[in-house]
């Protein structure tokens, strides 16, 4: 239950933060960059690092549940 809460999770940060992040900076030109790029930039590295633990959260418990189940099961 945890891994697909997470797999949800991770699926929404990127799709209201990150996708709409890329968006906006696909939007600059060289010529045309804004004062608060650097702001930017650093939001859109935050919400990877968020998503970055929330996929291993996941895969942490997929991997411990499948080998729990693995060791009791015989």
């Amino acid at each position: 239950m945890v891994n697909l809460l997470c797999v949800v999770v991770a699926f929404v940060i990127w799709l209201v933060g990150i996708n709409s992040l890329n968006h906006e900076h696909w939007a600059w030109t060289r010529q045309a960059i804004p004062a608060q790029w650097e702001e930017s930039r650093d939001q859109w590295h935050r919400l990877h690092a968020v998503r970055l633990g929330v996929v291993t959260i996941g895969m942490s418990t997929m991997i411990i549940s499948s080998c729990w189940k693995l060791l009791n099961s015989g």
